[in-house]
């Protein structure tokens, strides 16, 4: 996903949410290199209420550096 937005677009953030009850969720976007950036309530319509979300971002900058480790 990282890939294609900063290759195909002129993108500087990619931003994500996650409820905080999903703890895979939030290992898949730890192991993306997203930061933790607060905490928050979504109206979540499948439970028709808020729920408790976390809110992380993936700078373009720190993109570049994760690929280039990845690769070597």
């Amino acid at each position: 996903m990282a890939t294609l937005a900063f290759d195909n677009r002129e993108l500087t953030h990619l931003w994500c949410s996650c409820r905080v009850a999903n703890e895979r969720s939030r290992g898949v976007i730890h192991n993306c290199g997203f930061q933790f950036h607060g905490a928050g309530l979504l109206f979540m319509r499948a439970a028709n209420a808020s729920v408790p979300v976390e809110h992380y971002c993936l700078d373009r900058s720190v993109w570049l550096a994760l690929s280039s480790w990845r690769a070597a």
